[in-house]
């Protein structure tokens, strides 16, 4: 699933896919420093409804943040996953992925949530419906190995998980440069954006 980004600028027109992990990736711009430049680039009035904007702006913001993330990837966001091992009565497998629950730890359950620019682990405790909800969560993006008990816990146990981060994938800055080339090519002054 996605949305798509459409620029038209005189008879010129350009269009990608903004993926859910594009959207994520502005939204954390955004809050980097960039919000400015974003809103320039990707905000519109409606979803379907041309939104006007000077073109020189919009190359402004897009040239601003292409310049900032070439002079130091420190804005582009790091994604976790998380790396573990779980042993079952039949055997073991080695398993990636975002989420991790009933880790236990010193003999309480746990659960280690990794994705975009976050690594949380969350105290596990049942509610007043007997439902599993995370309480006690901490911040865990600087730690590379959560140790575990290794217990079974109901028919598996898992191994001490380990933390793997490193840059996320970024499509939209591809899609920014896309702009920019798309920006010097074209001679209006008005470029229309829409979100579909």
């Amino acid at each position: 699933m996605g949305l798509d980004m459409t620029y038209v600028a005189g008879d010129a027109k350009l269009t990608f896919r903004l993926t859910e992990n594009d959207v994520a990736v502005a939204k954390i711009l955004s809050e980097k420093e960039f919000d400015k430049q974003i809103s320039a680039i990707f905000d519109v009035s409606d979803f379907g409804v041309e939104t006007s904007i000077q073109k020189s702006s919009l190359y402004e913001s897009v040239a601003h943040i292409l310049k900032c993330i070439q002079n130091n990837e420190k804005f582009l966001p790091y994604k976790y996953q998380l790396e573990d091992t779980i042993f079952t009565k039949k055997g073991s497998h080695t398993s990636t992925s975002n989420s991790i629950s009933g880790i236990s730890i010193d003999g309480q359950l746990y659960l280690l949530e990794g994705g975009l620019d976050r690594c949380e682990l969350s105290k596990l405790r049942k509610d007043e419906n007997g439902l599993w909800q995370p309480y006690d969560t901490k911040d865990v993006r600087n730690v590379k190995v959560i140790k575990t008990d290794g217990k079974f816990v109901g028919e598996y146990s898992i191994s001490d998980i380990r933390i793997k981060k490193k840059r996320a994938s970024i499509k939209i800055v591809k899609h920014l440069k896309q702009l920019q080339t798309f920006l010097d090519k074209t001679n209006t002054e008005i470029v229309q954006k829409i979100l579909c």
